[in-house]
C-alpha cells in the first residue's frame, strides 16, 4: 500500500512539473500581478495566455516580465524589445507626481491705433495616491492710448479620493476684472467631484457643491450669497499626441437670486512642439447674466499662447 501511494504521488508531480515550469508572472503597472505563459511579444503589446483566456496586454502597461531561461535563446523579436525596470517612478517634490504647463503671449500695433498686449497663465497639478492639488493663474494687461486693464484671477483646489473615483474638493478662486467693473470676486467653497477618466492621453472629471460668493464692484453695489456649483475639466490626447483638446467650464448659482448665474469656460487646442515646448490657440468665454452698471454680459478673449509643459 506505501508502495502504491509513492508511485501515485510522484506519478502526479511528474505531471505537474512541466505546468509549473512554463508558469510565468508579470506585473502591471496598477500593481496587478498576471500568471500565465507569453504567447508572443511586441514593441507594442504581448499575448498572454491565462486559465481565464488569452489576454493582449499593452506593452507601456507592462512594469515587470519574467526573465529569459539562459539556456533559451530569445527570439530576434524578444531580444529588441526593451524591457521595462519594476522601479519605482521617483516622485519629485513633497513626494507627489508634478504635471503643468505655463503659457505667454502678447501683441502689439501701431498706425491709427496704439496697443500693447500681454497675456500670461500657468496652471499646476500634483497627485498622490488620494490626494490631489490644483493651482491656476493667469494675467492679462493691456494699454489702448489712455485705456488700461489689468486683469488677474488665482485659484486652488484639494481633491480627496474617498473612493477610486470619487472625491471630496475644497476650492478658493479669486479674480479681478477691470473691464467689467469688478474689483473683486471670490468664490469659496467644498463638494463632491467624479473622476471619469484619468490617464496621460485623457482626463476628464466633474465637480458639484456649494460655496459662498462674493462681489466687490466698482460701479455697483456690494454682493454676498450662498452658491451652488458646477464644473467639468476635460483634456484629451489625438494621434498619439500630435495635439490635445480641451475644454474647462465652471457654473456659479447664486441662491438668493437664480438669474445672476455665472458661466466661465476655456476651450482650446495644444500642439507640441520640443522638448515641452507647446503652441496653444484658446477661447475664454465669460459670461455674467447680471453684470455691474455699465458694462455688457458677456467678455470673450481669444489668444494664441507659446508655453512649456511638464
Amino acid at each position: 500500500m506505501m508502495k502504491t501511494s509513492r508511485s501515485i504521488l510522484s506519478a502526479t508531480l511528474i505531471l505537474a512539473a512541466p505546468l509549473t515550469a512554463h508558469a510565468e508572472t508579470i506585473q502591471l503597472s496598477n500593481g496587478d500581478r498576471l500568471t500565465g505563459e507569453i504567447i508572443s511579444q511586441t514593441a507594442e503589446s504581448i499575448e498572454f495566455k491565462t486559465d481565464f483566456g488569452t489576454l493582449t496586454l499593452p506593452a507601456s502597461k507592462v512594469v515587470a516580465l519574467p526573465s529569459t531561461p539562459t539556456d533559451i535563446d530569445p527570439s530576434p523579436e524578444l531580444a529588441e524589445i526593451d524591457v521595462p525596470t519594476d522601479e519605482p517612478e521617483k516622485p519629485g517634490l513633497w513626494n507627489a507626481r508634478w504635471t503643468g504647463i505655463a503659457n505667454v503671449g502678447g501683441d502689439m500695433t501701431s498706425g491709427n491705433s496704439e496697443t500693447k498686449a500681454l497675456f500670461a497663465d500657468a496652471e499646476a497639478t500634483a497627485r498622490w495616491k488620494k490626494h490631489r492639488a490644483k493651482f491656476h493663474v493667469d494675467y492679462y494687461w493691456e494699454e489702448d492710448g489712455e485705456v488700461t486693464i489689468d486683469n488677474r484671477s488665482l485659484a486652488g483646489e484639494h481633491d480627496y479620493f474617498f473612493a477610486p473615483k470619487w472625491f471630496y474638493y475644497s476650492r478658493a478662486a479669486f479674480k479681478q476684472d477691470e473691464i467689467a467693473n469688478l474689483n473683486l470676486r471670490s468664490n469659496l467653497g467644498a463638494g463632491f467631484g467624479y473622476q471619469i477618466f484619468e490617464t496621460d492621453e485623457q482626463t476628464l472629471d466633474i465637480n458639484f457643491g456649494p460655496s459662498w460668493l462674493y462681489h466687490d464692484y466698482a460701479s455697483d453695489e456690494n454682493t454676498s450669497a450662498p452658491a451652488a456649483n458646477w464644473s467639468l475639466n476635460y483634456e484629451q490626447s489625438i494621434w498619439e499626441g500630435t495635439f490635445a483638446l480641451f475644454h474647462n467650464h465652471r457654473l456659479v448659482v447664486p441662491l438668493d437670486q437664480t438669474d445672476a448665474f455665472i458661466v466661465e469656460s476655456e476651450t482650446g487646442l495644444r500642439v507640441p512642439l520640443y522638448a515641452g515646448l507647446v503652441a496653444t490657440g484658446e477661447v475664454d468665454v465669460d459670461w455674467n447674466n447680471a453684470p455691474a452698471i455699465g458694462t455688457t454680459e458677456e467678455d470673450v478673449v481669444y489668444s494664441l499662447k507659446l508655453g512649456y509643459e511638464w
